[in-house]
């Protein structure tokens, strides 16, 4: 009987073995499925949320694109009216200092030529002395030329007056034989 009790515990224990078991198997069964339906769920609403969401995310970046464009094109219109303007100033500007320039070139020219007319005059001028200064210069070396030959003369004549002086009495022998002449005739008589 012990074995018949004990054959009893084995097949109560494997049948309650096997009805929790079951119950487990169901059990996990069960709680699968109610994983895989949340999950289902919640993946779907992660679909849905991140559908709207990215439709957001377009719809912001293409406002905030066409934004941008129409800055950009503002913008640029207005760096092309801008530089276009500077453009115009700077071109005024060039041509006004460009005939400003011309205008004193011209009166510059005007000036250079007057006073290069002035030169030219003045060189016709002082050429013109110069030939007269060269004339006087001839005349006045033909002068010293004769004057050079007269002073050659004079130098002769002076020597001989010289040699001459020197063979004659000096002053006081004149003075002495002056006295001596006075002397005789006073005795004379």
């Amino acid at each position: 009987m012990a074995e018949e009790n004990l054959k009893q515990l084995k097949d109560d224990i494997l049948k309650r073995f096997d009805e929790k078991a079951g119950e487990t198997q169901w059990h996990f069964d069960e709680k699968t499925d109610e994983t895989k339906r949340h999950f289902d769920e919640k993946t779907e609403e992660s679909k849905r949320h991140f559908d709207v969401k990215t439709d957001e995310t377009k719809r912001h970046f293409d406002e905030k694109t066409e934004e941008a464009k129409s800055h950009f094109d503002v913008k640029t219109d207005e760096a092309k009216r801008h530089f276009d303007e500077k453009a115009e100033e700077t071109q005024r500007h060039f041509d006004e200092k460009a005939e400003e320039t011309q205008r004193h070139f011209d009166v510059v020219a005007e000036n250079l030529e007057g006073k290069m007319d002035s030169i030219s005059e003045q060189v016709v001028t002082n050429s013109e002395q110069i030939i007269a200064i060269q004339e006087d210069i001839k005349i006045v070396k033909e002068d010293v030329s004769g004057i050079k030959d007269d002073v050659e003369v004079i130098k002769l004549d002076l020597d001989v007056i010289k040699n001459d002086l020197k063979q004659k009495i000096g002053r006081d022998e004149f003075v002495i034989l002056e006295r001596r002449v006075s002397m005789i005739e006073a005795k004379q008589r």
